[in-house]
């Protein structure tokens, strides 16, 4: 009998894309550590669905080459959710199983006596008006027999007195479809097909006035409606919601546009009937990834960690020789596997994949650029909000560039500095040499200091344009570590 349900992933990104052929299946390779190889991570093509009309679905086998665009444009990423469950037997052995036709058969149930829902939404309009009016919604209800393609269609509240969408309109906001089950692929799962990346404004969009040039959209994409109130809003003084700057696009007066893209994230629930058994997941709908081969410094997965796990570092027995931890390791054919090692040999791992990533998410960004920013727009505007005096240039990061023949001396310095210091053995002597070395040179979280300076990870914006800084518990997992590295030198072990 089933006790649980749940899909997997419970947090799927479909990512924009203007082909109509997804992006195939990949996973993150071994690092590029030939003689002239950068390094980094790389990237291999894995087993893919390709999902018909009809819901039926075959396997693609890798190609030799991944390609993430064809003639139509970049290929979307459509994800995958596999229904899950915990059955107990009749001898109450309790297992975790994905769910079958032949499963539910088992318990007197059908494919139809599922029912799927999809509700997503683009609340943006509305976070910023607090309006009912400017909401986006859309949702889908599904038997579990019904393969074809369901649309999203975003639409205003039925009640809406000035609806953002006019009522005869819709934004579409993807398509899901559930997948025909098959002797190969007898899972239950359905497919989020995110839409294409269209921005759409309201039929006034050309006459209002621009401090610089106008927005070309096309006509059949000018359907809101320009009564709307997020066509006419302004953020109040001092309101939060506008910062930072550019969030909307606005007129020469800082007056929204009332212009909305196709991006949306919403929650797909799944239950079975006659039962109480509901499986939840969410999906969220993001730009196309530009470097799909390049880690960032800080993941979801970081943050969620620092929620549920930040004490656990703060423990002596997270660095334990004795005691073990399980490794989830991947095989050349993508294979998961787990070994054994000890905590401490645990936690050099999870080090060692933070400066990795340091390296990989600084070539993500031109340092020498934002350098220049800084000194005169980002420090300055600081300077001023906070009623300090700042001379142009006075709390720059970095130093100007050295000389006219060095066009990106900051990128080319911090690629060597940071591929030396991405193996952890060169990194664990400076930590040993300069006790010092992390509140000196990492930013703590939530530091005072609204400027940009030469402490890590320097000239990077956080999500409200402050400069970035590491989550609390991976800065208190570095601090742990150099502590530990300390006291291992002065007892010499």
């Amino acid at each position: 009998m089933l006790e649980a349900l749940w899909l997997y992933p419970p947090l799927a990104f479909a990512r924009l894309g203007t082909s109509d052929e997804p992006l195939e299946a990949f996973y993150w390779g071994p690092n590029d550590e030939s003689l002239e190889g950068t390094g980094k991570t790389t990237i291999t093509p894995a087993r893919s669905l390709v999902v018909g009309a009809d819901g039926a679905v075959e396997t693609r086998h890798p190609a030799a080459r991944l390609r993430f665009r064809d003639a139509d444009g970049l290929k979307p990423v459509c994800p995958f959710f596999e229904l899950h469950g915990r059955w107990r037997s009749e001898d109450k052995t309790a297992s975790e199983v994905q769910v079958t036709e032949a499963l539910l058969a088992s318990m007197g149930k059908k494919v139809s006596d599922l029912r799927w829902k999809v509700e997503v939404a683009n609340l943006k309009p509305y976070f910023m008006t607090r309006d009912e009016d400017t909401r986006i919604d859309a949702s889908v209800l599904m038997s579990g027999d019904e393969f074809g393609e369901k649309p999203l269609l975003g639409r205003s509240p039925a009640h809406a007195m000035q609806p953002l969408v006019p009522f005869d309109r819709h934004i579409p906001l993807g398509v899901v479809q559930l997948i025909r089950p098959d002797e190969a692929h007898p899972g239950l799962r359905l497919r989020f097909r995110p839409p294409k990346g269209d921005i759409y404004g309201p039929p006034n969009l050309k006459t209002r006035e621009f401090d610089g040039e106008a927005y070309d959209i096309p006509e059949r994409f000018l359907i809101l409606n320009a009564g709307s109130s997020w066509a006419k809003w302004t953020p109040p003084r001092e309101d939060p919601r506008g910062l930072p700057g550019f969030q909307f696009a606005a007129d020469k007066n800082f007056v929204s546009l009332g212009l909305v893209d196709d991006t949306c994230d919403g929650i797909i629930t799944c239950g079975l009937a006659g039962t109480e058994l509901v499986a939840r997941a969410r999906v969220a709908v993001a730009p196309p990834h530009y470097a799909p081969d390049r880690r960032h410094l800080i993941s979801i997965a970081d943050g969620l960690k620092d929620r549920v796990g930040r004490e656990e570092v703060h423990s002596d027995s997270y660095f334990s020789e004795t005691e073990t931890a399980r490794r989830v390791t991947a095989d050349a054919a993508g294979q998961l596997g787990e070994q054994k090692i000890s905590r401490r040999e645990m936690a050099r791992v999870e080090i060692h994949d933070l400066l990795e990533r340091v390296l990989e998410t600084m070539g993500l960004s031109n340092l020498d650029a934002f350098n220049d920013r800084v000194g005169v727009h980002q420090n300055p505007f600081s300077a001023v909000t906070s009623g300090e005096a700042l001379a142009a240039g006075e709390r720059r990061a970095f130093d100007p560039p050295p000389g006219p023949d060095d066009h990106l001396p900051l990128v080319e310095a911090a690629r060597q500095s940071h591929r030396r210091l991405s193996s952890l053995e060169i990194f664990e002597n400076l930590l040993r040499q300069r006790p010092s070395l992390i509140p000196e040179r990492i930013r703590e979280p939530v530091d005072p200091s609204p400027y940009f300076d030469k402490r890590m990870p320097a000239l990077m914006q956080g999500s409200s344009g402050e400069p970035l800084h590491l989550t609390r518990r991976q800065y208190d997992l570095l601090v742990a570590w150099a502590r530990i590295l300390r006291a291992s030198t002065k007892d010499g072990s």
